[in-house]
């Protein structure tokens, strides 16, 4: 019987291991994703410029953690915007940057937790994060 079938024998093992090889992990899409972590040492009343990689048409937007950050009273947060990348050819949903502009204002180390998410999707894990480590100094 199974002499004159060879074709069909194949395609079941085929089909059998197709599926044995398919991931049907479901912790992928509650994983926590990697952390980008950036340092800086500023005196106090200087002022640097913090960058991270973005794209609004997509609907994410990086936002503080405030709960998770610390030392938010050693530096202000004097400016903040979104910079869009000049593509050359004119391609429409590239990819720009957040950027905030942080002032020392107390000598001391300040944690900023930023996670990259929809605002609508409040239930759903950030798709990235980002740690700004501030040492303000004298």
């Amino acid at each position: 019987m199974f002499r004159s079938h060879p074709v069909a024998i194949l395609m079941i093992i085929t089909l059998a291991l197709m599926t044995a090889c398919k991931t049907t992990d479901s912790s992928a899409s509650s994983a926590v994703p990697a952390l980008d972590k950036q340092h800086r040492t500023l005196a106090v009343g200087q002022s640097t410029r913090v960058l991270l990689m973005s794209n609004r048409t997509t609907g994410y937007e990086w936002s503080i953690n405030r709960s998770a950050s610390t030392g938010m009273d050693r530096i202000a947060i004097t400016d903040s915007g979104y910079t869009s990348t000049d593509s050359p050819d004119g391609v429409v949903g590239a990819p720009g940057r957040e950027w905030w502009l942080i002032k020392g204002v107390e000598p001391g180390e300040a944690m900023i937790h930023l996670v990259y998410r929809r605002p609508w999707e409040k239930n759903t894990p950030p798709a990235r994060q980002a740690v700004f480590t501030i040492v303000v100094s004298r």
